[in-house]
């Protein structure tokens, strides 16, 4: 299971700020590609779910300027990632909007047409949020589907068609105020995660920094280059590291 984005290249800084590093970065001049491996072929509902969640809080981390790429980048390395790990330390949504449980199968796609719906008004909506609910209403209704392949297949005409109903007004998200009041236990909760995880990774890069420094590595460019960091951020380390150069 992996999830690959595109984004600005003047997003380097912030991406290494506020996300661990990616499992495959490629750069330009004009955008940065990431991917993120999460070293799990099956998964359960409920992470299925999560990785939905962790989607939108990238989203919403770059201003929604994401684009979402379907294949992993092919220089990967050997960080991967724990799908529930990283949704503790870096998902900014931490729940989505309660639903109604499905009894039988042909209640399924009515079921999860509103349920898209509520995930579009609250700012969730994607196709991982989508498969999520209905692979969790499906393990527990009457009439189960056997293959995956037919459940996805519901899934993505479900996604179709909410498509469809965005594009013609049908509904609307939630304005700002009510949208942002609805995140906010969220995003506080998050934050806190969040602000503990940074300190911990800007305090692992500067042992590093440190170390290189003590083994005679001193080129700005050469210890950038060797912790995937730009060399701005390699001097903020040496100042808090009080190193002069």
């Amino acid at each position: 299971m992996y999830i690959t984005f595109s984004i600005a290249r003047f997003n380097y800084e912030k991406l290494d700020e506020v996300l661990p590093k990616p499992t495959a970065i490629l750069s330009n001049d004009r955008s940065i590609k990431a991917t993120y491996h999460f070293g799990q072929n099956i998964i359960s509902g409920k992470q299925i779910m999560r990785v939905g969640l962790i989607k939108k809080s990238i989203e919403a981390m770059f201003d929604n300027q994401v684009s979402w790429l379907s294949d992993p980048l092919p220089n990967m390395t050997s960080d991967v990632y724990g799908i529930d790990a990283f949704y503790h330390d870096y998902c900014r949504y931490k729940t989505y909007p309660k639903w109604r449980w499905v009894k039988h199968r042909n209640q399924l796609v009515r079921y999860a047409m509103h349920y898209a719906q509520r995930l579009h008004e609250n700012g969730l909506f994607c196709f991982e949020t989508v498969l999520g609910y209905m692979y969790i209403q499906n393990q527990r209704m009457k009439g189960k589907i056997a293959k995956f392949e037919v459940l996805e297949k519901k899934v993505r005409w479900v996604m179709s068609k909410t498509y469809e109903r965005i594009e013609r007004g049908d509904f609307k998200k939630l304005d700002r105020e009510a949208l942002a009041k609805a995140r906010a236990k969220n995003v506080a909760l998050a934050n806190k995660a969040s602000i503990v995880s940074r300190q911990n990774k800007v305090q692992q890069r500067q042992q590093q920094v440190q170390q290189l420094l003590n083994n005679g590595v001193t080129d700005i460019h050469s210890i950038a280059g060797r912790l995937n960091v730009t060399t701005r951020t390699i001097y903020n380390d040496m100042k808090a590291l009080k190193v002069r150069k």
